[in-house]
């Protein structure tokens, strides 16, 4: 783990805000799919 942490961290120190960027942007398509997904099982659930 030592091994991975080292240049890892560089990396992040590197290209932070990119990183971060395109972190918070997976995050918000993530949610926004699980939010689809949810919405459309209430969909199937309604009739019954």
């Amino acid at each position: 783990p030592l091994l991975f942490t080292g240049p890892g961290r560089r990396k992040t120190i590197g290209s932070g805000s990119i990183g971060s960027g395109k972190y918070f942007a997976n995050l918000r398509q993530v949610s926004h799919v699980f939010s689809n997904i949810i919405l459309s099982v209430n969909k199937n659930k309604n009739p019954f």
